[in-house]
């Protein structure tokens, strides 16, 4: 989706198999997939604060999971339902969860039940128990079902994990008639309509190559969720995890994946910032032979699990101490033991781009400055603070390919300023910074600005002696009758549509404009942002979805703005309350974000790269 990352995304833990080039190329499927659609994920669901609302916000969850009867081929160990368990240990107080079973018919095994301390998360999982798998594929009445029990949520947030291993199967499908099947597809895709439409994310994940992923993925389309694969069992966990924590924590950063062989030591390293509110790890142990793992502060004492299982232990800390965290890994006497480990982010780097603009006019032997602004946010509270004690380097790419380096130094309020020696020739320069915080933590941003030579303003002309006033007759009261009164008729109209046409031609042509275009992702459709902005004659900032949507790009309701500002820059302003992510950067309902060249956008289901030119 571009060049452009804030920090390296990847995916949670799952089990896997107990292959150790099975593990990593897991992992790597899994990276690739995180890096390739972060954006997709954010904007299907990324989580916002209400107006007003203090503190993170709450989800509420279903699973509606499929267990008719080739189930009992696709998943004969019911992880699925250990998948769903280990999904319970990600919930906080205040989130709701419940589970929903579909086969012939569906049975609500967990109905919706708020998550008020430990207690609440045990009884859960004693419900998570396999039934055994029976029937046929009626999606409709899992839907339906899951539908039901999400009305029956308190939270803002509300998604469905819809999980499947077969195709639209439901009783006596065979029977049906080509106009009784059209009509069954229809319901049950008019039943995802009703998550999107209500804002509720619908995420499709299928467990077998014989489930039909085109219309999985419509369901994903009108639910305004993601299609998901799971090629194993093996891989729920990673799926149910990689789906909650996109809505919750944001997306957890695999530690370490790999086998251990008999008697080997490993250790993981991992920095914490001390902005983090809770450090929450997890370590799933895909096979039957489990290593011993030791979580250790940076004062080197151990930290007991919060939650533990056959397959994985979970491990969240409070207000953890700033430095250096170890995971020490010992494998057992005999037989290869493997692991995953992965936690939530640790903290996220924001970098927000000052200078240089987009274009820019650089005067022979001028260098280029460079400054931005970092701020360091929460992952589980959203707050934000600026960062004072990175270190940021910056090179400067020419035209003709030579490097300049340089570093920036830092000038108060978060904000970092250098200087970087450069040619001054005309042509685009790409611009690739680093900036890393004492604890490790890293953000990457690249960026690019067109120079031309700088404009020479032409002399002014001499000073000659100053003209003569002319003095003009003024027609007075007396003498003719009241002239005054009636030139006062004569130019006053003619005075107002004066100023009424000038007043417009302002307002159309004197007006900033908004220059550059949207691309779509991934379809490459180009958007044209000055003559769209053209069609306008008041020059109003571009909307973005809903009956007057000026873009056209298929957003079914009002999402955002695009506000032009005379240096050539632009804004975007969220005008809806979810799904507005620039740059990796969350907006809530009334906020701003400038667009650069590059800048990735999401808004809803739409992602969109912006280009100045």
């Amino acid at each position: 989706m571009g060049n452009i990352r804030l920090r390296e995304r990847t995916t949670p833990p799952g089990p896997a198999r107990s292959n150790p080039r099975a593990i990593k190329a897991l992992r790597l499927m899994f990276r690739a997939l995180s890096l390739s659609l972060p954006a997709l994920i954010a904007l299907a669901s990324l989580s916002i604060l209400p107006a007003g609302a203090q503190g993170p916000p709450h989800n509420a969850v279903v699973l509606v999971i499929d267990n008719s009867g080739s189930m009992a081929q696709t998943d004969p160990a019911s992880l699925r339902f250990a998948a769903a368990s280990q999904l319970v240990d990600l919930l906080e107080d205040g989130d709701e969860m419940s589970v929903v079973l579909f086969a012939d018919d569906s049975i609500v095994l967990v109905p919706l039940t708020r998550v008020t301390d430990v207690t609440t998360k045990e009884s859960i999982k004693v419900r998570l128990r396999p039934l055994a798998p029976a029937g046929n594929t009626n999606m409709r009445t899992g839907l339906e079902t899951g539908l039901e029990e999400l009305e029956k949520g308190s939270n803002s947030i509300r998604f469905a994990i819809f999980l499947t291993d077969g195709e639209l199967h439901p009783p006596d499908w065979p029977n049906f008639s080509a106009q009784k099947q059209e009509a069954e597809r229809n319901a049950v895709l008019a039943l995802a309509a009703s998550f999107g439409e209500r804002k509720w994310g619908l995420f499709p994940v299928s467990l077998a190559s014989a489930v039909e992923s085109e219309f999985l993925q419509k369901l994903a389309e009108n639910g305004g969720g993601l299609y998901r694969e799971a090629p194993e069992a093996s891989e729920l966990t990673l799926v149910f995890q990689e789906i909650f924590a996109a809505k919750k924590l944001d997306v957890f950063e695999v530690l370490f994946s790999d086998c251990l062989a008999p008697g080997e030591e490993r250790s993981v390293t991992f920095p914490v910032h001390s902005f983090v509110s809770t450090l929450s790890l997890f370590v799933t142990y895909p096979s039957d032979l489990r290593p011993a793992v030791m979580v250790a502060d940076p004062g080197g004492e151990p930290v007991a699990p919060a939650g533990t299982d056959a397959r994985y232990d979970a491990f969240s800390i409070e207000e953890p101490p700033r430095g250096t965290w170890t995971v020490t890994i010992a494998g057992p006497t005999e037989g290869e033991s493997c692991l995953t480990i992965s936690s939530t982010p640790r903290t996220l780097l924001e970098v927000v781009w000052l200078r240089p603009p987009p274009l820019l006019n650089l005067g022979s032997g001028a260098p280029l400055e460079v400054a931005v602004r970092l701020t360091a946010r929460d992952p589980q509270t959203e707050e934000e603070r600026p960062v004072e004690d990175a270190t940021v380097a910056v090179t400067v790419t020419e035209p003709d390919g030579r490097s300049n380096e340089g570093a920036l130094q830092p000038v108060g309020s978060g904000e970092y300023v250098g200087t970087v020696a450069v040619s001054g020739v005309e042509g685009r320069y790409s611009i690739a910074l680093v900036a890393e915080t004492e604890e490790g933590v890293v953000a990457r941003r690249s960026f690019e600005t067109s120079l031309s030579a700088a404009q020479v303003d032409a002399p002014s002309p001499s000073a000659g002696p100053p003209p003569t006033p002319v003095p003009v007759a003024v027609p007075t009261a007396g003498g003719n009758g009241g002239g005054g009164p009636t030139l006062v008729l004569i130019l006053g109209p003619a005075l107002l549509a004066a100023l009424t046409v000038s007043w417009a031609g302002y307002a159309h042509f004197g007006r900033p404009t908004l220059r550059g275009y949207l691309t779509s992702v991934p379809e490459g459709r180009a958007y044209d942002l000055e003559g769209r902005h053209c069609r306008t004659w008041w020059r109003r900032p571009l909307t973005l979805g809903g009956p007057h949507d000026d873009m056209d790009l298929g957003l079914a309701g009002r999402s955002a703005r695009i506000i032009p500002r005379r240096n050539g820059e632009c804004l975007l302003e969220a005008v809806s309350a979810t799904d507005i992510v620039v740059d990796d950067y969350t907006l809530r309902k009334g906020q701003r974000r400038p667009l650069y060249d590059g800048s990735e956008v999401h808004l809803g289901g739409v992602g969109v790269i912006y280009r100045s030119q």
